[in-house]
């Protein structure tokens, strides 16, 4: 089999054919700001935990 005529269906399409709508795309933003600032507290609630167990020993 050919590589360079080898199609799977996406490689031929524009970037434009998937557009997105600025709604889901804030959503999405949003959605990761979210994400991200969990993370932080889980973090810091993590290290807060390990460091309170090092003054008990």
């Amino acid at each position: 089999m050919d590589l360079d005529s080898f199609d799977p269906g996406y490689e031929s399409r524009k970037f434009s054919d998937f557009k997105v709508d600025a709604k889901l795309k804030n959503d999405i933003t949003a959605l990761n700001g979210c994400i991200d600032r969990v993370l932080e507290m889980v973090l810091i609630l993590y290290i807060t935990k390990r460091l309170e167990k090092r003054r008990k020993l």
